[in-house]
């Protein structure tokens, strides 16, 4: 399993104040080891090129609660301050901003200290698609909820865990289709291809765009907004591109409301629906702001990693795939790099050991730089027999970084499977 240490951390944390609250004399010897775990990996949370998900708000309400609870950690474990506070400060005093504020999702970090809390119920019993926040209203309710308590009843996992969000919808249907679009593995025309346009389609806002839900429909994203404009687009939706006005700012596109960090591969996936829009007084400015913040990125030497995947290869391939046609010397370090760190395997891995995901993700990269410039057919070969070898294996590694990491099993598989689809269509087509 991949080393994120903000990911081992947080769950250490979490996992150990559960066991110290239940105080079963069985569960001492795994406490003390969490503990010391803390103690000997937190100073290591820099090692990780990105931390998890409102780290700083959810770390300091566990902290909180072990030390009540009389657990010795760490209690410097988020050295990577951001705005937090100051967001703390006015979402407090303006409580209405809740309802379409992306920290809804995580709403459990204030233990739920807003009396208006109940209000922010979904239609499906959730508080922003998130358990973890809905059991939050739960334990500080004064009244029973049975739709919260259906809600969760409804997302158990197999394994009795619960996840991260349930349901992402949204981006479920569009990233898997737009994994599918980019390898010309379906038309627009097919019944099941159609059925998920319209719903996306019905979710749509022309001037916000949507979310990673349809259960928080007022929390908006310019990541699930430039990926569903461009498989709207491509199934012929009358999308307008001024959507992407709400996101701008003076330097960068913000992917939500209140941003602390930029993410590089928003500005990826936001140029990539740009393209599909012929240049106007609009759109181009837009698409040079984006290549003049990548380039900028690129000389400072932080163009390698992303905020939302815990690989440096997914930044990679991503922009492989969206820039070799018109900015090849942007991207040549990066093709160059994943030439050189093929593995024995045949496959690629950012953390000791190779996996389908990434594999995957350096394979469609090589097979559009091939068009251009000329790589190795032993090393695609390879690569593709990985793939093959591991297609009935589902038991992906988590890279995706949400509270914790996580896979959207849906999307990687549509990115292994459109991979394989684009080595028999361009590789093999002789």
């Amino acid at each position: 399993m991949a080393i994120h240490y903000h990911d081992r951390i947080i769950n250490t944390l979490s996992a150990i104040t559960a066991l110290k609250a239940l105080n079963d004399k069985d569960d001492q010897a795994r406490i003390q080891a969490g503990q010391q775990y803390l103690w000997d990996h937190y100073k290591r949370l820099n090692w990780d090129s990105n931390d998890t998900v409102n780290f700083t708000g959810l770390c300091s309400m566990l902290i909180q609660e072990a030390e009540m609870l009389g657990l010795s950690v760490p209690s410097d474990l988020y050295p990577k301050r951001n705005a937090t506070q100051r967001k703390i400060a006015a979402l407090r005093a303006q409580p209405e901003r809740w309802q379409g504020h992306p920290l809804i999702m995580s709403l459990e970090w204030l233990s739920l200290g807003l009396p208006e809390a109940a209000q922010f119920l979904e239609t499906n019993g959730s508080i922003g698609a998130s358990p973890a926040a809905t059991v939050s209203l739960l334990l500080n309710s004064e009244e029973e909820i049975p739709s919260a308590i259906e809600y969760l009843q409804s997302v158990v996992l197999p394994d009795g865990g619960l996840p991260d969000f349930e349901p992402l919808d949204i981006f479920d249907i569009s990233w898997t289709l737009n994994h599918l679009i980019q390898a010309n593995a379906i038309t627009p025309d097919q019944p099941d291809v159609r059925r998920c346009l319209n719903f996306l389609w019905s979710l749509w806002s022309p001037t916000k765009g949507v979310g990673c839900t349809s259960f928080a429909k007022d929390v908006v994203d310019l990541d699930d907004t430039a990926v569903t404009f461009s498989v709207l687009r491509w199934g012929g939706y009358p999308v307008d591109v001024g959507v992407f006005s709400e996101y701008e700012r003076d330097d960068h596109f913000q992917c939500y409301v209140d941003e602390a960090d930029q993410s590089l591969s928003v500005h990826l996936r936001t140029l990539a629906a740009l393209s599909m829009v012929d240049d106007d007084n609009q759109v181009g400015p837009w698409k040079e702001k984006i290549i003049r913040l990548l380039k900028n990125w690129r000389e400072v030497g932080q163009f390698k990693s992303d905020k939302w995947h815990a690989s440096q290869y997914y930044l990679s391939a991503l922009a492989i795939n969206y820039l070799y046609e018109t900015h090849q010397e942007m991207v040549d370090p990066h093709v160059q790099w994943i030439i050189n760190t093929q593995q024995a395997d045949g496959g690629w891995g950012n953390f000791g050991f190779t996996t389908p995901e990434e594999t995957s993700y350096c394979l469609g990269a090589l097979l559009r730089w091939n068009r251009i410039e000329w790589v190795d057919p032993e090393q695609i070969t390879r690569a593709a027999e990985y793939l093959y070898r591991t297609l009935d294996n589902n038991n992906y590694v988590p890279l995706w970084i949400a509270k914790t990491l996580h896979t959207p099993a849906h999307i990687v598989q549509a990115s292994i499977l459109s991979t394989l689809h684009l080595y028999q269509q361009e590789f093999m087509k002789g």
